[in-house]
């Protein structure tokens, strides 16, 4: 579905059949989520790579259906991900984001709670030094991940979404969580084409304008890019009086500035004097010129 919609269509598609997908059939769309490694052959890799390293937003459920190095090979070598089986003897546990302040918990900020409900009795060992941690289990297990891979970003359930190993989809919650996944994977599309100067890819002029750019996908199509100046710049309103005159009074309280002040202006005031003396002798030429004329 599109960003800032109230619905979403979703499209179901298997490991096989993603491999006959193009770069630009999958590019419109606002999320991915990789609920199953079955049948996800070279191709169908490189297309969810090259969709989610363009900037497109990746859901991994890692359930039992999942394998952790096909995970780790659709988000590049670069990513830190790794996805491990779960421990032999399964342990019931629930939930307990770490920030709340986090977009996709935001929604619950007020009933936090309900999300504890949720039993899971199996999960597996998620982990990255270059991830977020979002959500932990009672266990002290890490529950839930964010990565970044190119210019997108991944969300990593260390369990899965089809009630094998969670009574998640029997929750209320339910829906309204992957509705906050869906809208905050998104919202990553909107800066993957949008780029300040001083944060252009590598290979792109630092000047505002318009560039192409090789994806970083094996066989990724080339894509457009938009590099603006930063808005702050163009911020009048940045130095407030009270700002300007908070540096001016600190000027004034430095060690020594006064003495520096003063020793300008003494400096200042024999510059003039020597303008007056050199006006004088012009002067004093000018009139022996004019009296020799009338002599």
């Amino acid at each position: 579905g599109a960003p800032g919609t109230a619905a979403f269509q979703v499209v179901n598609v298997s490991g096989a059949q993603l491999s006959s997908w193009t770069d630009d059939r999958i590019q419109p769309h606002a999320a991915a989520f990789l609920l199953s490694t079955r049948g996800l052959e070279r191709r169908g890799r490189e297309v969810l790579s090259g969709y989610v390293r363009g900037g497109g937003g990746l859901l991994v459920a890692a359930g039992p259906e999942v394998d952790g190095d096909i995970v780790a090979d659709v988000l590049g070598a670069g990513s830190t991900l790794r996805v491990a089986a779960p421990a032999a003897k399964p342990a019931p546990r629930t939930l307990a984001p770490a920030d709340v302040r986090h977009p996709v918990f935001r929604a619950f900020a007020g009933s936090g709670a309900t999300l504890g409900l949720v039993k899971f009795q199996n999960a597996s060992k998620i982990a990255g030094s270059g991830c977020q941690t979002l959500a932990r289990f009672t266990t002290g297990d890490t529950a839930f991940l964010e990565c970044s891979a190119g210019d997108g970003r991944a969300l990593v359930l260390a369990s899965d979404l089809d009630n094998k190993w969670s009574d998640f989809p029997l929750h209320a919650t339910f829906v309204p969580f992957l509705h906050e996944i869906v809208r905050y994977l998104a919202s990553a599309r909107a800066h993957a084409w949008d780029y300040l100067v001083a944060d252009a890819p590598a290979g792109v002029k630092k000047m505002p304008g318009v560039a192409t750019i090789a994806d970083a996908a094996p066989r990724g199509a080339p894509r457009r890019i938009v590099v603006n100046v930063d808005p702050r710049e163009s911020d009048a309103g940045r130095l407030s009086v009270e700002d300007f005159r908070s540096a001016v009074t600190r000027l004034k309280d430095e060690p020594g500035a006064e003495g520096r002040i003063e020793a300008r202006q003494q400096e200042d005031r024999q510059h003039l004097w020597q303008y007056a003396m050199a006006m004088m002798v012009v002067l004093l030429a000018a009139e022996g010129l004019l009296a020799a004329r009338t002599a």
